[in-house]
C-alpha cells in the first residue's frame, strides 16, 4: 500500500468538512452597527436646494423622526434621509447640517451580505429609493458625494414599517450617475469598500403632500464564515486532495509493477537455469537424456519431422580410455568432441548426449557427408 495513509486523511478531512459545513450554518451572523452611533449623523434635505418649494424638516430629532412636505413648483421634486459617517463623535446626530465634511470618512462594508433598515413611514409613497455611496476618491467637501459612485435599489410599499434586508447583490449603478459623471462600462462594477453615505429618498413619482419617516436602526449583516469563499475553499481542497491520491496510487502501482517486473525477471532466469539443468548434460552442455526426449517429442508434434534426419553413434574404445589416462581424460575427450560437433551444426540441427559414450544427433537436412 502507499507509504502515506489517505484513507484515515480522507476520513480526518471528511469529519473537517462537516464540521466546517455545519458551522457555516449554526454560526450566528456578524453585525456591524450603523445607525444609531455617535460617530453618524442624519441629515434631511429636500428639493429646496434646486429652488424647489418642498420642506424636510426633524419633528421628532430625538428619535430621528423626520416631516417631508412635497410641494408642487421644482422640475425634480425630493425629500429624504443621509446617514453620513465620521471619524469622531457627533452631536447632535439629528442634523440639517449638509456641509460638514470635517473628519467624514468611509465604512468598509466590503465583507458584508447587506443591510436591515429599520424604518416607519407614514405618507402616501409607493416605494422608497435607498442608494449608498461609495468613494472612491479624496473626498474635500460633502458636494463631492454627489460624484461618488451610487448603488440603488426600491423599498416596496408591503416591506415598509418593518425591518428590510438589501442584499448588496441586488442593488444596482444609478444611472444619473453614470451619465452626469460619464462613467464608462468597466468602472460599473457595484463597490462597498468605502461608504460614506447611505440614503433613504421619495422619489419624483410620490405624491404630494406630507411623508413622515423615523429611522430606527440599520445594521449591515454578513456571515462570519464567508460560504462562497468556504464552499471554493472545499472543493479546491478536495480536487487536490484526491489528486495526490491518484498520483501516490499511480506512483505505489508503477513500483509494485517494477517489483512485478523484476520478480517475473528472476523467476524467467531460474525457470531458465532449472530446465538447463533438466535437460542439459552439465559435462557436455549438450541434451542429456531427458531434454534429448523433449526434443523428439516436440518433433513428433510439428510438421517438419519429414525434414529431420537422425544419427546415433558413441566413442569407440572410451572405457579404455578412461582406464588408462583416467576419467579427467576421457571427460575431457567427451568435451573437446561435442564442442568440434557443434562447430559444424546448422540452425536447427541439436545435438544429445544419450549415455556415457553415446550421443544423439538430430539434423534438418543438409549434406550427411560433410557431417562425418
Amino acid at each position: 500500500m502507499p507509504s502515506i495513509n489517505f484513507r484515515s486523511i480522507r476520513f480526518g478531512a471528511l469529519a473537517i468538512t462537516l464540521l466546517l459545513l455545519a458551522a457555516s450554518f449554526s454560526v450566528p451572523p456578524k453585525k456591524l452597527t450603523l445607525h444609531p452611533l455617535n460617530t453618524t449623523t442624519l441629515n434631511v434635505y429636500s428639493d429646496q436646494w434646486d429652488n424647489g418649494n418642498s420642506t424636510n424638516i426633524w419633528s421628532h430629532p430625538q428619535s430621528f423622526t423626520s416631516q417631508c412636505t412635497l410641494k408642487a413648483g421644482a422640475s425634480y421634486r425630493f425629500c429624504g434621509v443621509a446617514l453620513k459617517f465620521y471619524n469622531h463623535p457627533k452631536s447632535p446626530q439629528a442634523s440639517n447640517n449638509q456641509q460638514d465634511a470635517i473628519g467624514i470618512t468611509g465604512v468598509d462594508l466590503s465583507q458584508y451580505q447587506g443591510i436591515e433598515v429599520d424604518f416607519a413611514y407614514e405618507g402616501e409613497a409607493q416605494r422608497i429609493r435607498i442608494a449608498m455611496r461609495n468613494v472612491e476618491f479624496d473626498l474635500i467637501q460633502t458636494a463631492q458625494l454627489h460624484q461618488a459612485k451610487q448603488v440603488e435599489a426600491y423599498i416596496e410599499r408591503d416591506e415598509f414599517n418593518a425591518p428590510v434586508f438589501i442584499d448588496f447583490e441586488l442593488l444596482n449603478i444609478s444611472d444619473w450617475w453614470v451619465i452626469d459623471n460619464g462613467i464608462r462600462r468597466e468602472a460599473t462594477r457595484p463597490a462597498f469598500n468605502n461608504i460614506m453615505e447611505i440614503i433613504l429618498h421619495l422619489p419624483e413619482a410620490t405624491p404630494l403632500g406630507q411623508h413622515t419617516m423615523t429611522i430606527k436602526r440599520i445594521t449591515a449583516t454578513g456571515d462570519r464564515i464567508n460560504r462562497h469563499e468556504l464552499y471554493r475553499g472545499l472543493i479546491a481542497f478536495w480536487t487536490l486532495f484526491i489528486i495526490a491520491q491518484m498520483l501516490s496510487y499511480t506512483l505505489y502501482m508503477r513500483r509494485e509493477n517494477d517489483n512485478i517486473s523484476a520478480s517475473l525477471q528472476v523467476l524467467k532466469e531460474d525457470y531458465k537455469s532449472l530446465k538447463m539443468f533438466a535437460e542439459q548434460d552439465p559435462l557436455t552442455k549438450s541434451l542429456n537424456r531427458r531434454g534429448i526426449e523433449l526434443y523428439a517429442s516436440s518433433l513428433l508434434k510439428s510438421t517438419a519431422l519429414i525434414h529431420y534426419w537422425l544419427c546415433i553413434f558413441q566413442v569407440d574404445h572410451y572405457k579404455k580410455i578412461c582406464d588408462a589416462y583416467g576419467q579427467t581424460t576421457g571427460d575431457s575427450l567427451l568435451k573437446d568432441l561435442t564442442e568440434a560437433i557443434r562447430h559444424i551444426l546448422a540452425k536447427n540441427d541439436e545435438l544429445g548426449r544419450w549415455s556415457g559414450e553415446s550421443f544423439v544427433f538430430f539434423s534438418a537436412g543438409g549434406d550427411a557427408a560433410r557431417y562425418f
